[in-house]
């Protein structure tokens, strides 16, 4: 009895969920719905005909592709054939008429006649068999020829096809034309920027070989000055530098051969080996007085160290002058100093004797402890 009521109570309860669903208009909706999943069903079923139909209509037309080279191949041939079998008619037809008025020939005349005539017609006979046999002979060569030529199409189609095979599913040569195209790009880039770079570097080696020439004049003239301002001797008038360079045009890098010349008149020769140490000294002091007069015109220090070595008396006096020139010189520079190392009391006092030198430091031992010391000496005191 129990079992009946729960059954009882499902069916309620199955109905009661029917009207509800009745009531809420869900069974109109999947009506509504089961319409169009039948429409969309049956015009999926029209596009996959048309699909079969076109898959076919493309089939028949890469048929009709296939088969286009072949029948065109036919068709030259056989128009070849026709032309060649029409030769070979005609010069069969030819060949018949000659024959035919050969015999002829032979009943006309006389025995001894015919033999003669026989002569000139065997011959003409013969020559025609012969340019018949050489156009067949290159009939059947061209035809040969044809066909190793249908023969290597063949085979170069068959590669074709295989290759364009392999670009399609070979992952590396996918895209290959357009990186292809790229990296031509970045390679006519590269080489026009090149160009602009080569035509900079000759441009900029042309720039500093104009400089280079223009402070080699401006340090060999202010060479000549202090030289004529310093030197006593009447053997060398003025020296100078002289370079030489190494290296084609075209050379990544130029190196230059520096040398010390001494000239007297119009006469120039190198100091190396010629020059006494007198001489060297000295030049090498107004070199370095140069090339700091030309390159660092604003620095503050010239050290010199034993600029006297070798030097005579007349030649250090010199020097001394030289030196209170360029003091004179340098005098408005506020952060220029002189420093100048020597064990020749003459030349220091020398120096004193300017306007521009007040006092030296003096660097001496002391005896009773054994220790240097530096003391400061004053010019106007001594």
């Amino acid at each position: 009895m129990i079992a009946l009521q729960q059954d009882a109570s499902k069916i309620r309860m199955a109905v009661q969920d029917q009207k509800q669903f009745v009531e809420s208009k869900k069974s109109d909706e999947i009506s509504t719905l089961s319409d169009s999943v039948e429409k969309r069903r049956i015009r999926m079923i029209d596009y996959q005909q048309k699909e079969s139909s076109a898959q076919q209509s493309i089939q028949k037309i890469d048929d009709m592709l296939k088969n286009k080279a072949q029948i065109q191949r036919n068709i030259v041939d056989n128009v070849a054939y026709r032309k060649k079998n029409k030769e070979y008619e005609s010069k069969k037809s030819e060949l018949t008429q000659l024959k035919n008025q050969l015999s002829n020939l032979k009943n006309k005349h006389s025995d001894d006649d015919d033999d003669d005539q026989m002569d000139g017609n065997e011959k003409n006979v013969i020559h025609d068999e012969k340019t018949f046999t050489t156009i067949k002979k290159k009939r059947d060569e061209q035809t040969q020829q044809k066909a190793t030529l249908i023969g290597m199409k063949s085979t170069h189609k068959s590669n074709l096809s295989n290759i364009q095979d392999k670009l399609q599913s070979d992952s590396n040569l996918k895209d290959v034309e357009q990186r292809y195209r790229a990296t031509m790009i970045k390679l006519k880039t590269m080489q026009i920027s090149n160009e602009d770079l080569d035509r900079y570097s000759g441009a900029l080696d042309k720039a500093l070989m104009k400089y280079h020439s223009i402070k080699m004049a401006e340090i060999n003239a202010i060479i000549k000055e202090l030289w004529q301002k310093t030197y006593r001797g009447q053997d060398i008038d003025t020296i100078e530098i002289r370079s030489d360079s190494e290296g084609s045009a075209s050379a990544a890098r130029k190196s230059y051969n520096y040398r010390v010349v001494m000239k007297k008149g119009d006469v120039g020769l190198d100091m190396r080996g010629r020059c006494s140490a007198g001489q060297k000294v000295l030049s090498c002091l107004i070199i370095r007085l140069a090339l700091a007069e030309a390159f660092c015109i604003d620095c503050g220090v010239l050290a010199l160290d034993e600029p006297t070595t070798n030097l005579d008396f007349d030649n250090v006096s010199s020097l001394a002058e030289s030196l209170q020139v360029i003091i004179s010189e340098r005098k408005k520079q506020s952060n220029f100093q002189l420093v100048v190392i020597t064990h020749d009391e003459d030349f220091v006092h020398k120096l004193g004797r300017s306007d521009f030198v007040d006092h030296y430091y003096r660097i001496s031992k002391d005896p009773s402890t054994g220790y240097s010391r530096i003391d400061r000496q004053d010019f106007r005191e001594n």
